[in-house]
């Protein structure tokens, strides 16, 4: 029988038949500030409140202010789920001058490579990267990115994984072929966009299974970010 794991969106639930295949990878991309990180958040709630282990790997902000978003957005304290190790949080430092990029697996690659590596050996139901545009910025060499990244999904596979891993990734910071690059290792791809007088709209635009290529609305409810779905 084919495992699920809810995405925390219960609209995109019912698109994906129940949620996404245990062991899949997921990228959710899009323009800056469509709450892709609301929706990443909203899926690493999900599992913690079904006890379920979990892995947060930040590159926008530090620990402390994802433990503010998480009590701001979802009036939900993380800390007592941090100290029982249920969730763990990863903070990668991105250097803010670009001279400061590093080719040939120097430091900051170096620092890219042991947070793949953790994911690869990761045993957390739930893995978040937020946001996966910065690893772009480690290097020049953007190739070595796509590398590591197929690396991992090939080593995820090999291993029988049973984590699902969720990219969240800005567009426009890199080559579009590196986005489609990204989008073709992904089992899930959910891409969002603004729209007049809405939130913003989301569609599956890739899935294992059957489903809609629509684009839905995206709204707030007390509970976080849904989107509108016509049964």
């Amino acid at each position: 029988m084919v495992r699920l794991v809810s995405t925390g969106v219960l609209g995109l639930d019912i698109l994906l038949g129940g949620g996404m295949i245990r062991g899949s990878t997921a990228v959710i991309i899009g323009p800056v500030d469509i709450f892709k990180t609301h929706i990443a958040q909203q899926y690493i709630l999900e599992g913690l409140k079904a006890n379920e282990g979990c892995l947060y790997v930040s590159s926008l902000d530090v620990k402390e202010k994802v433990k503010e978003q998480f009590t701001y957005r979802f009036k939900f304290d993380i800390e007592p789920l941090i100290s029982s190790g249920l969730l763990e949080l990863l903070e990668m430092e991105i250097p803010d001058d670009s001279s400061l990029k590093v080719n040939k697996f120097g430091n900051h690659f170096e620092s890219l490579r042991s947070i793949i590596a953790k994911i690869g050996d990761c045993n957390k139901c739930r893995v978040v990267i937020n946001n996966l545009l910065h690893f772009f910025y480690l290097t020049d060499d953007a190739a070595k990115i796509v590398q590591g990244l197929a690396w991992l999904d090939a080593f995820r596979q090999r291993r029988g994984a049973e984590s699902v891993l969720l990219y969240v990734m800005d567009t426009g910071g890199t080559s579009r072929m590196y986005e489609e690059v990204v989008k073709s290792l992904c089992d899930y791809v959910f891409e969002v966009e603004r729209a007049a007088n809405v939130v913003g709209k989301l569609k599956v635009s890739k899935a294992p299974t059957i489903h809609s290529i629509e684009w839905h609305e995206l709204f707030f409810t007390e509970n976080g970010v849904d989107l509108a779905v016509v049964m």
